[in-house]
Parts: C-alpha cells; structure tokens; sequence
C-alpha cells in the first residue's frame, strides 16, 4: 500500500526477467521484504479472530469480509440469492 522508486523498479526487473532462477527471484523478493519493512511508515499487528456465516442461499460467496483497503461493495456486488433454494428450505 505503498509506493517505493527502488522497489518498485527491482520488483518488476525480478518478476520479468527471464534469465533469473526461482531460487533467484525468491532471494530478491526476500531482500525487498527487509527493505519495505524498514521503509513502512506502520505496521499493521494481527487483529483478534471473527466469523463469519451466511446462509446456504447466498451464492457465489465463500466467506470474504473486505476487498483491498475495506472495500465491501465489490463482494457484494458478485454475491446472488438463490430464491428457489430459499423457500425450498422454508424462508
């Protein structure tokens, strides 16, 4: 969620260069997660565990609660109710 000169450029040479090895392109990829981690204005700490459930009608949903930076409208965008489900199982 930010945007770097150096890493972004050596992010890129490592993912299309096709004369780099896996082992490589891992090594690069290491070397920049110390960098951007020295470069980051915060951390973001794990939060506490939630749940989530919905009901067998809801389609196309597999349990998602944002999208990117807390974005909910694109998941609910995609989501769909099965009707003919919902009234076979009473509602």
């Amino acid at each position: 969620m930010m945007s770097d000169p150096y890493m972004d450029k050596t992010w890129q040479d490592a993912i299309e260069n096709p004369k780099l090895t896996d082992k490589q392109v891992m090594e690069t990829m290491k070397k920049l997660g110390v960098y951007a981690l020295d470069q980051a204005p915060c951390i973001v700490l794990p939060t506490s565990y939630y749940y989530i459930g919905w009901w067998p009608w809801l389609k196309n949903y597999y349990g998602e609660a944002v999208v990117g930076c807390q974005r909910f409208g694109p998941i609910f965008a995609r989501v769909w109710i099965d009707q003919e489900l919902k009234k076979k199982m009473g509602y």
